[in-house]
């Protein structure tokens, strides 16, 4: 996650469904980095919004869906310049609509952290996990149902934060352990659970 789970743009993590339902309510959607393949429906899941698209391959920009403004550069460099450009408005009743439908999805996964079973439920072995290593970690979560369970589970928070695979919609699988590597090797002094 990009935004932490305490702020007020934040809706939470709720998989693939609760982005589909934001995106295809959206009226501008910011594509930053990332492909419009299958898990974003080829670009055909918001088909009434306006795209930015914002890659260092200028090839990406209108690959499999038309860029309503396409933007060749680094990604970090490319957001900064264009926050600044962005007048502030008024979206609290989208984000709330959004913040119920994230609660909706996540009444199930917060029952199944509490009700014991054999074998364990991934979102109770998550909140244990949590419980053991405390809040301010930095989780790894490797491909496959793992990366669902991680990102719905653990926390982001400027103190903490989820390394998963952003190449697709359950990852990649293997790649927990190189990722906890590079997590370590860049931060340290921090603790890194994978």
């Amino acid at each position: 996650m990009a935004i932490p789970d305490g702020h007020p743009l934040s809706i939470a993590d709720t998989g693939l469904t609760g982005l589909m339902m934001g995106l295809s309510q959206a009226d501008v959607v910011i594509a930053a980095g990332i492909r419009f393949n299958w898990s974003l429906q080829f670009g055909e899941l918001f088909p009434d919004a306006k795209v930015v698209r914002i890659d260092i391959d200028p090839h990406e920009i209108d690959r499999n869906r038309r860029s309503d403004v396409g933007l060749v550069g680094d990604m970090g460099t490319t957001l900064a310049e264009l926050v600044q450009l962005v007048e502030k408005g008024e979206h609290q009743g989208w984000i709330n609509d959004l913040r119920g439908v994230a609660r909706s999805f996540m009444v199930s996964e917060f029952e199944q952290r509490e009700k014991p079973s054999h074998p364990i439920h991934p979102a109770r072995l998550v909140a244990r996990i949590q419980e053991a290593v405390g809040k301010d970690a930095l989780y790894v979560v490797d491909g496959g149902d793992t990366t669902y369970v991680g990102l719905v589970g653990f926390p982001s928070s400027p103190k903490a934060g989820v390394v998963a695979s952003a190449g697709g919609l359950f990852g990649c699988l293997g790649t927990g352990i190189p990722y906890g590597i590079a997590a370590k090797l860049a931060r340290p002094e921090r603790e890194v659970v994978g």
